[in-house]
């Protein structure tokens, strides 16, 4: 089963969910791009109990 991926735009920041590879033209912008992983989810990695600390103001969030 194929699964969404989503892709942004490096020129202009076109957000494309296809389960495709991108286009080599942004549709957005019209240019041939590099486009970046724009995916959330990274498979097989838990974050249960894990503690992020914000690198600007040290908030830290479970």
């Amino acid at each position: 089963m194929n699964h969404p991926n989503k892709w942004r735009c490096g020129n202009c920041g076109y957000r494309l969910e296809t389960a495709e590879p991108p286009p080599g033209k942004c549709p957005g912008c019209g240019k041939k791009c590099e486009w970046i992983d724009d995916n959330p989810y990274v498979p097989g990695l838990s974050r249960k109990d894990e503690v992020c600390t914000c690198a600007l103001c040290g908030t830290q969030v479970k």
